[in-house]
């Protein structure tokens, strides 16, 4: 099996960062402490930092892992404690299965629930510090979002929406209050996609077209239906620095 992680060198003690000129090229570096980050010389002249694997459970993100850095003597332990970013470095990253063999052939099946749901969702609601920035795609999502029955079937749906991708002519503004909401449809997809949603949340047009804008997961209190694990995880989201109060036209 085959792993791809990601390491968050910012949660490691004391790094900073400095603006230096490499190869002609004016480049950001960071500066790693030696001691307070564990790091050693080896006989042979080789700086080394030991780390440790540590198992997650179950998650829709696919997570397997996390990457705990190890401490070399106790005392270096409770001054991790004694100083306040020891829970940082018991996250320095992600690690997920990455299976690239060529001859393994998925299976896409989609054995998630045949369901329909409409509804609305109103944007104007939702807080702007709830928006991420995709690292890879450069777009904006709003993470971590849950659909539930209002009586527990002990079925769920968890995934992400994407703010770009909503089409500026289908926000409605309620006029009553003046707030800004879309029509949506959770409607089971064809296959598995990449990273094995099974859902999928459009906004359905009266003339029957259906624009995509979120992919969900499908959950039972048993586990995950379709039992595979992605390709090709979604890199972790980056929190929005000054976030605007406005995007697409939507006020949040």
């Amino acid at each position: 099996m085959n792993y791809l992680a990601y390491f968050f060198w910012n949660h490691l003690p004391l790094v900073l960062e400095e603006k230096r000129v490499i190869d002609g090229k004016e480049e950001v570096c960071l500066i790693l402490p030696t001691s307070p980050n564990q790091i050693k010389k080896g006989k042979q002249g080789n700086w080394m930092m030991m780390c440790r694997l540590a198992e997650c459970e179950p998650n829709e993100r696919m997570q397997t892992h996390d990457i705990q850095l190890s401490y070399l003597t106790p005392e270096d332990l409770q001054k991790s404690y004694d100083f306040g970013y020891h829970r940082r470095t018991a996250h320095l990253g992600r690690v997920y299965e990455h299976d690239r063999t060529p001859s393994k052939k998925l299976d896409r099946t989609n054995m998630g629930r045949d369901i329909r749901l409409d509804g609305i969702i109103v944007l104007s609601n939702i807080p702007k510090d709830l928006i991420f920035r995709n690292a890879q795609n450069n777009k904006r999502y709003i993470s971590n979002l849950t659909f539930r029955g209002l009586h527990d079937d002990g079925y769920i749906y968890t995934g992400s929406l994407c703010v770009d991708d909503i089409p500026r002519p289908d926000i409605q503004t309620n006029p009553e209050n003046g707030k800004k909401f879309i029509n949506v449809r959770l409607r089971k997809m064809e296959k598995l996609d990449t990273y094995f949603n099974t859902h999928e949340l459009v906004i359905a047009r009266p003339d029957g077209e259906c624009v995509t804008i979120g992919l969900f997961k499908e959950w039972r209190k048993d586990g995950y239906v379709p039992p595979q694990t992605p390709q090709y995880p979604t890199p972790p989201n980056e929190p929005l620095k000054n976030t605007p109060n406005e995007i697409n036209g939507i006020k949040f």
